[in-house]
């Protein structure tokens, strides 16, 4: 995994004014600050342009705080394939992994710290591309500024399949063949800009999406907005659709790339937020309230999918994106 992009680096220095400067140049002007100054930089950056989207590998080589400016016209995910970074936006502080990654969208404030060992991946969507991909999508323009939930927890089912694509591209990038021809480098683009929108929190609807899908898709998904609050499995939702649990779990997969549990989960969470956000009850009866009956567990995956509590969201302390 380290050894990715190794055929496109670009800068390798150890003057905290160099790195600063082109790393400025890449994303957007911050300041960088050694953390321990006894430490010395070893900074090594890889990078590959296709159209709308930069594939990249970033290393300090010592502990490191970054203060960025907003990054305006691009979206940065980033994916620590070593170590660790701390990241700070509004909805909170996280510890991204290789298991945690982040996404910072154009117009959140936020900081980083990286730990001593951190080596990640990163991928540099540009504001314009990415609403223009999400134009196409959903047939219609973004509501106000495309925003994501800065966490993606890379071992839930939506997060892992996000990763096995994110894998495959950052392996054809560097090795394969592919990303020479430009026709594919718009594919790989469009492809990332999808799975972005189906896979991950975002603050914009997804309804002509949904009209677009198959009857039985449609009959299925209108089943469980309609249940979020009922303790229903595979074979209600698979008999309301009217197809067999086998070919539901298909086309979920086929579709929307996740399974229909796993959708129903995430509807159930969003439900759950919406009344947070509303206030007037308490974090126990808007959880018991739509299907969840392990409060700890209800909690865990809460806060993994929007990066706060549910206590945080009821008192306004958090500030994690909202839903359309």
């Amino acid at each position: 995994m380290t050894t990715l992009l190794h055929r496109y680096a670009q800068l390798h220095s150890q003057d905290v004014g160099c790195v600063q400067r082109h790393i400025s140049q890449l994303f957007c002007p911050h300041t960088l600050t050694l953390a321990d100054g006894r430490q010395g930089l070893d900074a090594r950056l890889f990078l590959r342009l296709g159209k709308d989207v930069a594939y990249g590998r970033l290393r300090y080589g010592a502990q490191v705080r970054i203060d960025p400016q907003p990054l305006d016209d691009f979206y940065l995910l980033q994916i620590p394939v070593r170590g660790h970074e701390q990241i700070q936006t509004s909805h909170g502080r996280f510890a991204s992994t290789s298991r945690l990654a982040s996404i910072i969208s154009p117009t959140q404030v936020f900081s980083m710290e990286h730990s001593l060992e951190a080596d990640k991946l990163f991928v540099r969507f540009s504001r314009q591309g990415l609403e223009r991909h999400y134009r196409e999508y959903f047939e219609q323009a973004p509501r106000g500024t495309l925003e994501f939930q800065p966490s993606i927890a890379l071992d839930e089912p939506a997060g892992a399949s996000l990763r096995r694509l994110l894998d495959w591209q950052f392996a054809e990038v560097s090795e394969g063949a592919l990303f020479d021809q430009p026709r594919q480098v718009r594919q790989f683009e469009q492809t990332l800009a999808y799975a972005l929108f189906e896979l991950h929190v975002h603050n914009q609807p997804r309804q002509r999406v949904q009209a677009a899908l198959p009857h039985v898709l449609r009959r299925a998904l209108e089943f469980m907005e309609n249940n979020v609050g009922q303790a229903i499995g595979i074979g209600e939702i698979a008999q309301a659709a009217g197809v067999s649990a086998r070919s539901l779990y298909a086309g979920f997969r086929e579709r929307l790339g996740v399974s229909p549990m796993a959708r129903f989960k995430q509807m159930r969470l969003e439900a759950a937020r919406d009344q947070l956000l509303r206030g007037g009850a308490s974090v126990t009866d808007v959880a018991l309230a739509c299907g969840f009956t392990h409060l700890g567990q209800f909690s865990a995956d809460y806060r993994r999918c929007f990066g706060e509590r549910p206590s945080d969201t009821l008192t306004g302390r958090g500030g994690a994106v909202p839903h359309g």
